[in-house]
Parts: structure tokens; C-alpha cells; sequence
């Protein structure tokens, strides 16, 4: 996700990373947040793959 920010803000002239892997760190965090409030919660729940 910081490079994804870099890259915007003009830092950084090349993406190294798709932009799916911010999507998919961020949904983990969403998951591991969702766990700490009702534990047990599955990954799969939250990404479609």
C-alpha cells in the first residue's frame, strides 16, 4: 500500500505490485478485525477467489 501511495503522490515512478495485492492486505485486515469482535471469522468470507 505505500508503494501504491508513492506512486500517486509522484515518489515513485513505476508500480512494482498490482494493485490487488493492497485489495487483498486491506481485506485481511478488515478479517482480522471482524475476528477480534466475533472470533472465528474465515478469510473466504470476505474474498472472492
Amino acid at each position: 500500500m505505500v508503494q501504491l501511495q508513492r506512486f500517486v503522490s509522484g515518489e515513485e515512478s513505476e508500480l512494482i505490485a498490482g494493485v490487488e495485492d493492497s485489495w487483498d492486505k486491506r481485506a485481511l485486515i478488515e478479517v482480522a478485525y471482524k475476528n477480534n469482535e466475533s472470533p472465528g471469522t474465515l478469510l473466504t468470507k470476505y474474498i472472492n477467489k
